[in-house]
């Protein structure tokens, strides 16, 4: 069996790495699996993932860009996160990761935790991560981005930090619009994500990758043909050139650790490292991740801040008259903590 799957991933068939309700990883067959097609194998790894709204065509677009399997068709929409393992010509190893729609209303975007959970996976797990959106860069991509700092921030410590992904921002349907008018927008989400991070006295770039010019334009995908079938507009394939050659040379760069060295690992390697990851989004999820926007976390730290203040006041021990025991002085301190 194993070796009949090794045959399918190495015809670029897709591979689910995040599967059930709730979701969690593959299991130890898919890190049999890893481990073979690592074994021998000195390549370098570079991991791409594309995250993004329902219904955006991210799936399309990886299978253009890359010759992924992704399944596209109407109404069908990816659950969980799939992954294909592709080889350069180069010789190096290329795996696309191809996540579940964010903001859904399926998945119930009323409870961010799961978009959350997916775009910190990806984060933590990518040498390059694709933001694939239909729409201009709103508040709800703001919010979610600087949320995701935050709680990456909170987390610098845990297996989350690894590599530090490049980011792009890939804007669909754009005919005839010129990057520039997207520049406001692209300094507001940038913005939000630096106080989040700030706010744990990080910097952004302590974190991510961001060029000076992140954001890439892209025409409708389809056009009809003279029989009344979808076919690739030469717009975009002229335009999927551009960007998969972007992508080349951002990935051409080397991901460095504190000291200078080089971080490279295998597949299995790789996904040892994603499972931990999960796991850790999993653990800390309904406390970690469950805000829209970075505003929300403002005002309950300012809450629990002014809360704090009241109970220190109202335990003092000049309210009482003299000084606490120490069983007191315990009971105060473990409130205040609260």
């Amino acid at each position: 069996v194993l070796q009949n799957y090794m045959g399918l991933v190495n015809a670029c068939h897709p591979i689910q790495l995040l599967t059930g309700d709730p979701l969690r990883m593959a299991g130890n067959f898919m890190l049999d699996l890893f481990t073979q097609l690592s074994t021998g194998d000195r390549s370098k790894l570079k991991v791409i993932s594309v995250l993004g709204p329902q219904s955006s065509a991210k799936s399309t677009l990886m299978n253009y860009l890359f010759g992924c399997g992704f399944v596209t068709s109407a109404g069908r929409c990816t659950k969980g996160l799939y992954a294909s393992v592709l080889t350069n010509q180069e010789g190096d190893r290329l795996l696309v990761l191809d996540s579940e729609g964010l903001m859904s209303a399926e998945a119930g975007y009323a409870d961010p935790v799961f978009d959350q959970q997916v775009t910190l996976m990806c984060m933590a797990c990518s040498d390059l991560v694709i933001i694939n959106y239909k729409d201009d860069l709103d508040r709800n991509l703001q919010g979610l981005l600087s949320v995701a700092m935050w709680a990456l921030a909170q987390l610098k410590e845990s297996v989350l930090q690894h590599k530090k992904p490049h980011i792009m921002f890939v804007l669909r349907d754009k005919n005839e619009q010129d990057p520039r008018v997207y520049t406001d927008a692209l300094v507001k989400v940038k913005d939000g994500m630096m106080k989040a991070v700030e706010k744990n006295h990080f910097q952004l770039d302590q974190f991510l990758n961001i060029s000076e010019n992140p954001i890439f334009l892209m025409a409708t995908a389809f056009s009809q043909s003279t029989n009344g079938s979808k076919i690739y507009s030469a717009k975009f394939s002229n335009e999927a050139f551009e960007l998969r050659q972007k992508i080349f040379s951002l990935l051409s760069k080397p991901q460095v650790d504190d000291t200078g060295k080089e971080i490279t690992m295998g597949l299995a390697q790789w996904y040892q490292h994603a499972g931990t990851v999960w796991q850790t989004l999993v653990r800390v999820g309904n406390g970690l991740l469950d805000y829209k926007a970075l505003k929300q976390i403002q005002d309950r730290q300012a809450v629990q801040n002014h809360t704090t203040s009241v109970q220190r006041e109202i335990l003092s021990p000049q309210r009482f008259g003299g000084e606490l025991t120490q069983m007191e002085q315990n009971f105060v301190a473990e409130l205040a903590s609260k």
